[in-house]
């Protein structure tokens, strides 16, 4: 699979999960939890809208939940 390729499923999972959380707090939750994303990994990914239910520092990826 190429790189292209790659990102392009990532996008299409990520756009799924987005519109099949039932709020931005679930979306969230998702994000940090089950992806075990940072707050910085998910800003780069253009959640801006969940900027509200991050800490004001940086936070580590949360792992092992």
């Amino acid at each position: 699979m190429t790189n292209e390729r790659k990102a392009e499923v990532l996008d299409k999972a990520l756009d799924w999960i987005a519109e099949s959380a039932s709020s931005r707090s679930d979306l969230y939750s998702t994000l940090r939890e089950i992806l075990e994303l940072s707050d910085e990994e998910i800003l780069e990914l253009h959640f801006t809208s969940l900027k509200d239910f991050m800490d004001n520092e940086k936070s580590p990826r949360m792992g092992g939940l």
